[in-house]
C-alpha cells in the first residue's frame, strides 16, 4: 500500500521537498511555476546513463567533428541542458550522488573503492529503494551503482537485473539473454587482447594473475579489488578496433536486452523504470572498426588548451603527484581522440537501436527518456587524458530529457542544472513524494515546462584527490575553486572568467584587477548550494 503522502498534490510535495532550500539565507527567489502541462505519473521512465561522456564528443553540443546522429535526432525531440554539472567527477561519487539525491560531502562516498553501504547515511534512500513504494517495476541493465557488491541492500531493490554483476544474494530476477544463433560471428583475429605480441603477453599474464587473486578472495573485498585492478590497469590504455560486431559487444547486447524488455512490457501493460547503462566511451577505448573508419585522421583537430598555454594554473588542478592517470602512454593523441569519438559513435548507434525499439514496441508515446553521463573526460586539455579534475571537460555533461506530449522542437536551455536534481525530478514525474525532506537537488519540472525561466545561480562540485579536498562553484560566467589539505589549510585557489577564457587556462585568482569577481565567487562558494538554489514561490 502506498503511504498517505503519496496522495498529496504535487505542488504540496514540492514545497515539502524544498523546505531546507527555502530556509537558505540567500535563497534565489523566483516566480511561481505554472502547472506542468503533461500528466506523467503513469508513464514509464527510461534512464540511459553512460560513462565518461564529454559534451564535446556530441554533435548537438557543438562539435562538428563528432558523429552522433541518433543523439542529435533525440535532441530534436527533447530538452537539451547545455550546462549540466556533476557533483563529483568520479564514477562512484557521481553515481552515489544522483542515485540518492545527495551531494558528495553528505553521502561521504568520494572514491571508486569507497563502500557505499558503509559510508552513505543510514537514512539515505536510493531511487530503486524509493520506487518500491510505487506500483512500478524497476529494472537495471548494465551499470547503475558503481559496484553492486558495495551496495547489496540498495541495488537489491531492483526487481530485475541483467548484464551486470548482481548484488550478493540478489532476491530479484536475474534476466538472461543469449545472442541469437543466426547472429554473424565476430571477425577472425589471431590475438585475444592486442595485436602487438609483447602487449598481448603482458595483458594475458595480468589477466591470469587477476583471476587467481579474485578466485581466492570474497567478491568486493579489498584483495579481490586489488586483483581486479591488475587486469584493469594492464589493458586500459588499449584503443582502436575491438574485434567485435555490435550484436556481440557488451553495449550492443544491453541494447538488445532493452528491445526484448520493451516487447514484454508492451504486452503486459506494466509500468516500468528501466536504468540502461552503456559503458562506452569509457576505457579501454575499443569499438567495432566501422566506427573508427568514420573519422579521418587528417581532419581531426585537437583541443587548443595545451599545457603550454596554461597561465598560473595550480599543479594540484592538473593532478600533480597523483599516480593515476587514465593513459600512461599515448602513441598518438590524435588516434586516442579518434578512438574516443569512435566509441561515442558506437554508443550512439546502440542508443539509436534502443530508441527505435522503443518506438516499434508502441511504448514511445508513454515513456519519459532521460539521457545523461556520470561525468566527462579530459581529451588532452591541460595535458590531461583522465577524469578526477574540476575543469568543464570533466564536470559538465550531456543531459537531455524527452517527455511525450511536451512540444520542444529541439529546445536547448543554458540554465545551470546538476545531476543531484535527477532524483526529485523522477519523484515529480511519477507524482510520488520524496523519501524525506533532505534531498539536495531541485526538481526540473518547472524548467522543463519553461526552459527560459531563471534558475540556479551556481552549480557545485566536490573532489577528493589523494589527501586533499577541492570544492568548486560554477556560474554562467566564472568558475572558482579552492583546494585544502586534511588539516584545512588552503593550498590553492582558482578563478576563471569563462566569457574570455572558456577553456579555463588563465587562473585569475589573486589578480588585483579581478578582486571583485573573486570576492563574489568566494561568497557563492562559501554560501554553498542552498543559497544558489531557485526558491520557487
Amino acid at each position: 500500500m502506498r503511504p498517505l503522502l503519496a496522495f498529496l498534490p504535487r505542488f504540496i510535495l514540492t514545497v515539502i521537498a524544498t523546505m531546507p532550500v527555502l530556509n537558505g539565507a540567500n535563497a534565489n527567489e523566483l516566480p511561481s511555476a505554472p502547472p506542468f502541462p503533461i500528466s506523467t505519473q503513469e508513464m514509464n521512465i527510461l534512464l540511459i546513463n553512460v560513462e565518461d561522456l564529454n559534451c564535446t564528443a556530441v554533435h548537438s553540443y557543438g562539435n562538428p567533428m563528432a558523429k552522433t546522429p541518433h543523439l542529435d535526432a533525440f535532441a530534436k525531440t527533447a530538452i537539451q541542458f547545455n550546462n549540466a554539472f556533476v557533483q563529483s567527477p568520479v564514477c562512484n561519487a557521481s553515481r552515489s550522488s544522483f542515485i540518492t539525491g545527495l551531494r558528495t560531502s553528505t553521502n561521504n562516498v568520494w572514491g571508486n573503492s569507497d563502500r557505499f553501504e558503509k559510508l552513505a547515511p543510514d537514512w539515505a534512500t536510493t531511487i530503486p529503494e524509493h520506487l518500491t513504494t510505487h506500483p512500478i517495476e524497476t529494472i537495471c541493465v548494465g551499470k547503475f551503482f558503481h559496484h553492486n557488491y558495495h551496495a547489496n541492500k540498495q541495488s537489491s531493490a531492483f526487481d530485475r537485473m541483467a548484464r551486470t554483476t548482481p548484488p550478493n544474494d540478489y532476491p530479484g530476477e536475474d534476466i538472461s539473454y543469449s545472442v541469437p544463433a543466426n547472429t554473424p560471428p565476430n571477425p577472425e583475429r589471431n590475438y585475444q587482447w592486442h595485436p602487438n605480441p609483447e602487449v598481448e603477453t603482458a595483458i594475458a599474464a595480468a589477466w591470469r594473475k587477476s583471476k587467481e587473486i579474485m578466485a581466492a578472495n570474497p567478491e568486493g573485498s579489498d584483495e579481490w579489488l586489488r586483483g581486479k585492478k591488475i587486469f584493469q590497469v594492464s589493458q586500459q590504455d588499449r584503443t582502436g578496433d575491438s574485434g567485435e560486431i555490435d550484436e556481440r559487444s557488451a553495449d550492443g547486447i544491453k541494447a538488445r536486452i532493452a528491445e526484448v524488455l520493451f516487447k514484454e512490457y508492451a504486452s503486459s501493460g506494466k509500468q516500468f523504470f528501466l536504468s540502461l547503462g552503456f559503458g562506452k566511451p569509457h576505457t579501454p577505448m575499443l569499438c567495432p572498426q566501422k566506427y573508427i573508419d568514420l573519422y579521418d585522421r587528417g581532419a581531426i583537430e585537437l583541443s587548443p588548451a595545451t599545457v603550454d598555454a596554461d597561465i598560473n594554473v595550480p599543479a594540484l588542478a592538473r593532478r600533480k603527484d597523483q599516480d593515476h592517470v587514465t593513459f600512461r602512454f599515448l602513441e598518438s593523441e590524435k588516434m586516442t581522440y579518434i578512438a574516443y569519438l569512435a566509441c561515442t559513435s558506437f554508443m550512439d548507434a546502440q542508443l539509436g537501436y534502443v530508441l527505435d525499439a522503443l518506438e516499434e514496441s508502441g511504448l514511445a508515446n508513454n515513456t519519459v527518456v532521460i539521457f545523461v553521463s556520470d561525468h566527462g573526460f579530459q581529451l588532452g586539455e591541460h595535458g590531461l587524458w583522465c577524469k578526477n579534475v574540476l575543469f568543464d571537460q570533466t564536470v559538465r555533461v550531456p543531459f537531455l530529457i524527452r517527455i511525450p506530449g511536451l512540444e520542444t522542437n529541439g529546445t536547448q536551455t543554458d540554465a545551470l542544472v546538476e545531476l543531484v536534481d535527477l532524483y526529485p525530478t523522477i519523484c515529480d514525474l511519477l507524482d510520488i513524494p520524496p523519501p524525506h525532506n533532505k534531498l539536495e537537488g531541485t526538481s526540473l519540472l518547472p524548467l522543463l515546462a519553461d526552459p527560459k525561466r531563471k534558475w540556479k545561480k551556481a552549480a557545485f562540485t566536490e573532489l577528493r584527490l589523494g589527501q586533499n579536498t577541492a570544492r568548486t562553484a560554477r556560474t554562467a560566467t566564472h568558475r572558482y575553486s579552492t583546494w585544502h589539505n586534511p588539516e584545512g589549510k588552503l593550498l590553492a585557489t582558482e578563478l576563471y572568467d569563462l566569457r574570455t577564457d572558456p577553456l579555463e587556462q588563465h587562473n585569475l585568482a589573486g589578480d588585483p584587477d579581478h578582486r571583485k569577481s573573486e570576492n563574489k565567487m568566494a561568497a557563492i562558494l562559501k554560501n554553498n548550494w542552498k543559497a544558489a538554489t531557485p526558491r520557487i514561490q
